[in-house]
């Protein structure tokens, strides 16, 4: 093969193989790297907690919507989306303000947003350690709840390979041209 030919393979496969810059993907369109996707029905006065083990400098970011629905109330079927209005407590804190906020004690939150029914949210970490994510139904309604949530930094793994996998065979294709050229 010509010097030229391989050269412009090597150069098709850059140019077709860009490494894009950190973004973030639709979870909701089913992305296989989400941490949590999820469906709960939350009993009144109950809570739903997940636990993950984060970097500083980390990025969680999710998305969730509470729906109410009236044939969630065993035995009535009537329709209560009117003046169920309520939304839900969530909130995102380290493991040690979450076994406080557990034993009913003060707690610190990095995030927190009360009395919500839909929120986009994005959260820096500030430490590395066992983090929380908590949906608290605080009033005595059963909540319809789905959500997602997902680590930046897993977004990136697989990019990274990519650029690897490709980087790697540009250099063998360059390293043959120069040893073929070598042996010319």
């Amino acid at each position: 093969m010509r010097k030229s030919t391989c050269l412009f393979i090597f150069i098709l496969a850059m140019i077709s193989f860009p490494v894009p810059t950190m973004a973030k993907q639709d979870v909701s369109a089913g992305n296989p790297i989400a941490l949590g996707s999820h469906e709960l029905l939350m009993d009144p006065i109950t809570w739903e907690a997940f636990s993950l083990q984060c970097d500083e400098g980390e990025t969680l970011s999710g998305s969730f919507v509470v729906t109410q629905d009236g044939t969630l109330f065993i035995g009535d079927e009537t329709r209560y989306e009117y003046w169920l209005l309520e939304g839900i407590d969530f909130f995102i804190c380290n493991a040690a303000s979450y076994e406080a906020w557990v034993d009913g004690n003060e707690a610190d939150y990095l995030f927190i947003r009360e009395n919500v029914s839909e929120l986009d949210w994005s959260v820096d970490i500030p430490s590395s350690g066992e983090w929380y994510i908590v949906y608290w139904n605080d009033t005595i309604f059963m909540k319809s709840l789905e959500g997602n949530f997902y680590r930046d930094s897993d977004l990136s793994t697989p990019i990274v390979a990519a650029t690897l996998v490709v980087g790697a065979i540009g250099l063998i294709l360059l390293l043959g041209i120069i040893v073929k050229g070598g042996r010319s």
